[in-house]
């Protein structure tokens, strides 16, 4: 139905543009198959941290399904709306994913005389909490924005919103980027070293794609508060579709599909693939290893009940007690080691 149809008193839905069927039905055929995908590699890996990457192809999918609702049917309000919402928020849901990927690269990279803030530039047991708070905020803000609380905040808290997200995710591609650099320099496996770089890397494209939405984002807003103020819709932003597929779906796609390409949860050990991230947890295994782990032939022993307060040579120690009782002091194979 053409908005030149539509009943009297109905506003059509896309005021400014036609919106297209054809790129509407490759959307929702597209991001339909990422969502497939990201639920085979969350079931095959079982890194349920990173559920969030399905629902936000998922939202996608049914976004852009509700999206051919509309366009075939422009009448139709409710499904304009929660098609709306669902093609808004699946952005936050991937950078916040992305955040909390980043952190757990930290914990499986970083030696733990480096994971400190004068290295990482964030104390890396609250970097996902630093990133993450400003962004649902931005999300906050930008709800209030639009009158959803039932009250008129203004577009210019929206446009707050989206320029707080904005600034989150250049800091994120940022951090990555740096932490992908840097740790080209300390001493792990060359087998890690290459899996972290892998992922350092697809973390860094992801972030410079969520921060061009970001951008995108930030001058929508500032489009919608110029056509408030002068009553004219601005050039291109407002008034064609491509703006909208380039620069807001094309980045969504680009950061599920590199997801998708390097899985993290094919990467990362099993203790850094749970829902949670027990810091805590990680810290007491590394004593225990490192605990468990003596230097050559020297450890600690007890005796009379009590650890010794030195070291001891067990070598050098069993060669001595035999010695002592069997009076072998004189076998050549029973010598002292140097």
């Amino acid at each position: 139905m053409p908005a030149s149809a539509l009943p009297a008193g109905v506003k059509p839905p896309f005021p400014f543009y036609t919106p297209s069927f054809d790129l509407a039905v490759v959307g929702s055929a597209v991001f339909s198959a990422l969502t497939v995908i990201h639920i085979m590699l969350l079931i095959k890996t079982r890194a349920w941290n990173l559920n969030l990457m399905p629902q936000a192809a998922l939202m996608l999918g049914l976004g852009m399904i509700l999206r051919l609702v509309v366009i075939t049917n422009p009448a139709l309000e409710a499904p304009f709306n929660i098609s709306a919402f669902l093609l808004m928020l699946p952005g936050s849901l991937v950078a916040i994913q992305l955040i909390s990927t980043y952190t757990r690269l930290i914990w499986w990279v970083t030696p733990p005389e480096n994971r400190n803030f004068n290295t990482l530039w964030l104390p890396p047991w609250a970097t996902s909490i630093i990133l993450v708070l400003p962004t649902g905020a931005g999300d906050t803000l930008s709800a209030i924005g639009t009158g959803r609380f039932g009250f008129n905040a203004g577009t210019r808290i929206l446009a707050v919103g989206a320029v707080v997200q904005m600034l989150i995710f250049m800091t994120f591609t940022f951090l990555v980027a740096r932490f992908t650099f840097i740790s080209r320099r300390w001493g792990i496996h060359p087998d890690k070293r290459q899996s972290s770089r892998e992922l350092g890397l697809s973390l860094t494209a992801s972030g410079v794609f969520v921060s061009i939405r970001g951008i995108m984002q930030v001058l929508e807003k500032d489009a919608l508060q110029s056509l408030i103020t002068t009553h004219r819709p601005t050039p291109t932003i407002t008034t064609e579709e491509w703006p909208l597929w380039v620069f807001d779906f094309l980045p969504l796609f680009a950061v599920l599909a590199i997801t998708a390409s390097y899985y993290p949860g094919s990467y990362f050990p099993k203790r850094l693939v749970g829902f949670r991230l027990n810091t805590k947890g990680l810290l007491k295994d590394e004593m225990d290893r490192k605990t468990a782990s003596p230097t050559a032939a020297t450890t600690l022993i007890t005796i009379n009940g009590r650890p010794d307060s030195q070291p001891i040579d067990l070598e050098k120690e069993i060669v001595s007690t035999y010695a002592e009782y069997m009076d072998l002091d004189h076998h050549p194979a029973l010598k002292y080691p140097n």
